[in-house]
């Protein structure tokens, strides 16, 4: 088919979740990902609040307002995407832990990223998931920036993105790989050294101060 809907074993999805999936693409011709602002459950099936409490409305995501800095709650658990991602960017490089954030990215290149406002699925929150601190600390995250170099150079060899959105996005990728080592660095001295000489090396690590600092 054209849209692919992702489902996780550990989730319960809602009954209108591929019905309303269906019906926000065809309402939104640029919009090539979308996930929803999902319920959160604990292990005892207990709602525990929204992925997004402030998410009110229907929001997109352009890939130039990501390069800004500007970014979505997407659900991977209840993401769903059209098939000309992978048929564009093929499998994904072996061993690469996520399938989510690579996902995010190519359908940014291709298009807009969407996060419905209501529920979608119930997403089970509980100690082996994936977005785990605890899972995040021992995933490789060399792979994934990996994973999002070969995309970029993909997406620019076929003329979907610019060199310089190229350029950006690679400079985006050194930025996320290294913060997400840094935040788990078992010393406080390793942890804030590198985080300065990211600040002084990095645009978007700068953009992220800022927009911490001036909320």
């Amino acid at each position: 088919g054209d849209i692919i809907v992702v489902a996780a074993g550990d989730d319960v999805s809602l009954v209108n979740r591929v019905s309303e999936t269906v019906k926000l693409f065809l309402e939104h011709e640029n919009v090539s990902f979308l996930s929803f602002n999902d319920i959160k459950i604990n292990s005892n099936n207990e709602e525990i609040g929204r992925l997004d409490k402030n998410l009110m409305s229907d929001s997109t995501l352009t890939l130039e307002q990501f390069m800004q800095g500007q970014d979505l709650c997407f659900s991977g658990a209840s993401r769903a995407f059209k098939r000309s991602l992978y048929d564009i960017f093929g499998d994904l490089i072996l061993n690469c832990p996520t399938e989510d954030t690579p996902y995010r990215l190519r359908g940014l290149m291709l298009g807009n990223g969407m996060v419905c406002s209501s529920p979608g699925i119930m997403y089970r929150i509980h100690d082996t998931n994936l977005s785990n601190a605890s899972n995040l600390a021992k995933m490789n995250h060399d792979l994934v920036s990996a994973q999002y170099e070969k995309d970029i150079n993909l997406a620019l060899d076929l003329n979907i993105i610019s060199m310089s959105a190229a350029t950006n996005l690679t400079l985006w990728c050194q930025y996320i790989l290294n913060i997400k080592k840094l935040a788990f660095m078992s010393t406080h001295f390793s942890k804030y050294s590198g985080y300065l000489k990211l600040f002084l090396k990095n645009k978007y690590f700068r953009a992220k101060v800022k927009r911490h600092f001036y909320k």
